[in-house]
């Protein structure tokens, strides 16, 4: 017979602006998918963003729509800052800001 197991998760919210070092480390989710666990913070913050970028235009962004991108990275910046994310981290030639703009695409 099952027993009934209540479980307490963290906000997604609060999970999100954590970094990597404050997250505690479950052994049985570690997965030899190191690539997004190196990326998963800029996929959350990409995701914030397009969701925001959504909410704020009423529309997707376009394929290939410079004007897009750029509103898209803008609104993704704002996002990573909320995030705790260093400042050296967003300038535009960082890997961060590079991510978004592929993503944006």
């Amino acid at each position: 017979m099952k027993s009934k197991i209540a479980l307490k998760f963290k906000s997604f919210e609060d999970a999100v602006v954590k970094t990597v070092e404050e997250l505690p480390l479950d052994a049985n989710l570690a997965v030899a998918d190191f690539e997004k666990i190196q990326n998963s913070q800029i996929s959350h913050i990409c995701f914030n963003a397009l969701d925001k970028f959504i909410l704020q235009e009423k529309k997707w962004p376009q394929v290939w729509n410079l004007p897009d991108a750029k509103k898209f990275v803008d609104i993704a910046k704002a996002v990573a800052k909320g995030g705790k994310v260093a400042d050296e981290e967003l300038k535009d030639d960082s890997s961060m800001v590079r991510l978004f703009h592929l993503f944006s695409f």
